[in-house]
């Protein structure tokens, strides 16, 4: 039976690898689901030090990944509606995974700041701020999701 469960981790954690591309999979949640079935329904156990840094991490990273497509349009230079277009860009991106996560909040940006400035190129500049806020956000949501897999490797 522990056999299973161990097969049941790896495939959330490989969930979890797919999830940090494309929403409709959140990564490192799954990532955390397969550290508490490890946790619980096996012998092996984490260190409580380890399961509070696994939970706390994983709100940080969560909130980040959002934080940060916002803040790169910031960065370029996009205003409120470039930050309000990448907000709606992710919810209609959600139902055109994955390619709709990369262009919804691209477009979004793009057509915020279009609004605001009314400036192909600095709109452009704009959403480009979106993507490597996105790409940003990927990159967090990895991290926590390999630093997940190496704790439960450990424990194995």
């Amino acid at each position: 039976m522990e056999t299973l469960i161990i097969i049941i981790s790896v495939i959330l954690f490989v969930l979890s690898i797919i999830g940090c591309f494309n929403p409709i999979f959140p990564g490192p949640p799954i990532a955390y689901l397969s550290i508490l079935i490890l946790h619980f329904f096996t012998s092996y156990s984490f260190g409580i030090n380890i399961l509070i840094f696994l939970t706390f991490f994983l709100i940080f990273i969560t909130v980040l990944d959002y934080w940060m497509q916002i803040k790169g349009v910031k960065y370029f230079g996009g205003g409120k509606y470039a930050e309000r277009g990448v907000l709606v860009g992710i919810i209609f991106g959600l139902f055109f995974s994955p390619i709709g996560i990369i262009i919804g909040p691209l477009l979004g940006s793009f057509l915020g700041a279009k609004l605001e400035k009314n400036d192909f190129v600095s709109s452009l500049k704009i959403s480009v701020g979106a993507l490597i806020g996105f790409f940003g956000g990927v990159i967090a949501k990895l991290a926590y999701v390999f630093l997940a897999m190496y704790h439960s490797i450990l424990i194995i």
